[in-house]
């Protein structure tokens, strides 16, 4: 996709990895405004997510990081849908590494951005995309120094439960900047045909195509 004068909303872009989005996003032409000034929407980037593992916070865990992105990606649809009157459009939502391997020190967490790779490339399989004009990707960022980082490596670092392990596993992929994962992000989000594309980003291994390939749909013959 070509990223010049195309209308895009980036969710949790406050700060960290959605800040970084929606300036990498600016950078490339990309106008960040409201669908009414605009008259559409291209891009939806669904960035928003937290970490929260204690009987008091997990539900909020999921509640943000799984049915918000579902919720985000359902209302983009809405404008995007070019059987509805919109224009096509891309759905990029936010995982993690963490929804690509096991990370004990962090099930609820984990287990919300499994649910994030699951669904994505699920909805870009749907045959329905090739009436809807959307596609939809998944970006995997690993361990990446913001401040969500910061307070789930805290929140480790007193609980004693398996830190030895869990240090190991940070050491062995590294901490990388939010600009290393911001240049995954632009070129994830001007790949040609990148409907089903799952990417990881990481301080050890860089890009990495976890699925490369387009999942083209199959009209529904029965």
């Amino acid at each position: 996709m070509k990223l010049q004068g195309k209308v895009a909303i980036v969710t949790g872009g406050a700060q960290g990895l959605g800040r970084g989005f929606a300036q990498g996003l600016l950078g490339k032409g990309v106008i960040k405004k409201v669908i009414k000034e605009f008259g559409g929407l291209d891009i939806l980037v669904n960035n928003a997510g937290v970490n929260g593992e204690e009987p008091e916070t997990w539900r909020r865990t999921i509640q943000i990081n799984l049915i918000g992105m579902i919720e985000g990606t359902r209302l983009a649809e809405t404008y995007m849908d070019k059987s509805a009157g919109g224009r096509g459009g891309l759905v990029v939502n936010i995982a993690s590494t963490a929804g690509l391997v096991p990370m004990f020190h962090g099930p609820v967490y984990s287990g919300s951005k499994y649910g994030v790779v699951g669904y994505t490339t699920s909805m870009a399989a749907d045959p329905k995309t090739l009436e809807t004009g959307v596609s939809y990707a998944t970006l995997c960022p690993a361990f990446t120094a913001t401040e969500l980082f910061e307070e789930s490596h805290e929140t480790l670092l007193n609980n004693n439960t398996g830190l030895d392990l869990a240090a190991k596993q940070i050491t062995d992929a590294g901490i990388q900047t939010v600009a290393d994962v911001v240049n995954g992000f632009l070129q994830l989000v001007e790949a040609d045909d990148n409907n089903g594309f799952v990417m990881a980003v990481s301080k050890q291994k860089g890009i990495q195509y976890v699925h490369r390939r387009p999942r083209k749909p199959r009209a529904n013959k029965l």
